[in-house]
């Protein structure tokens, strides 16, 4: 079950549902509003909604799609809780229209910042799936590097661990920001050399030392950990 993180995002005031810009993406087509769904990866296997102060609900339209799949659940950009406003649909994931665009529309009655961001996956993980999962390495990034709001920011990682010769899979990723002045919420994918699948997370803040997570009440649930996915692999030498 490979899957693509996809977003959108604007500063607007949707006080009726209204779409939001899609965020340029090096691997979907966009345009616009839209983001183009690709044959390889037609279904909903998660979302999440994001505002800074009074989110109402988000929806997910295509043109064949007649009803639109609604979500009332959301939390706060700068909060911590990204996880409770995750809705995971790896197992059961939503049919989508292949080649069809794809629009996140939002209302809000403050004009502020929306993001929207869905998990675009081939088809359904089983539970089993997860369960089989046996992690034999567990590598933490960090860089420091200014990220552009609403775009896709490459950050170059340096790795506190030099993996041993050989291919391997990622099964499961966990991240943070951290910024002195302000709280921040974020989202990010992976960009693996071998394949232009590009899975990822939210990312929670971090405190202290950089290192230590704010909320730690994390689960699989919360899309963080991953089942055997051959195409999300790397080589290393």
């Amino acid at each position: 079950m490979p899957f693509d993180v996809v977003a959108w995002y604007e500063s607007m005031q949707p006080t009726a549902l209204a779409p939001i810009d899609a965020v340029v993406d090096d691997v979907y087509r966009t345009s616009g509003d839209d983001i183009y769904v690709k044959p390889r990866a037609p279904f909903l296997a998660g979302f999440m909604y994001q505002a800074i102060t009074t989110p109402k609900y988000a929806e997910l339209r295509q043109p064949s799609l007649k009803i639109p799949y609604r979500f009332y659940r959301s939390y706060l950009l700068g909060s911590n809780t990204f996880g409770s406003a995750f809705y995971n649909f790896f197992a059961k994931p939503f049919p989508l229209y292949k080649g069809e665009k794809l629009q996140a529309h939002v209302m809000n009655a403050a004009n502020e910042i929306q993001m929207v961001v869905a998990m675009l996956s081939d088809g359904k993980a089983k539970v089993a799936d997860l369960e089989n999962v046996t992690p034999t390495h567990n590598i933490t990034g960090h860089a420091d590097q200014a990220l552009t709001a609403g775009a896709w920011t490459h950050c170059a990682m340096t790795w506190d661990q030099d993996l041993p010769k050989g291919k391997y899979a990622v099964v499961g990723m966990l991240g943070g920001t951290y910024k002195a002045a302000t709280p921040t919420t974020a989202v990010a994918r992976l960009k693996l050399l071998d394949t232009t699948w590009r899975p990822g997370c939210g990312l929670n803040m971090t405190v202290a030392d950089k290192t230590e997570l704010l909320h730690q009440g994390y689960s699989h649930a919360q899309g963080i950990q991953w089942p055997l996915m051959r195409e999300i692999s790397f080589a290393h030498d």
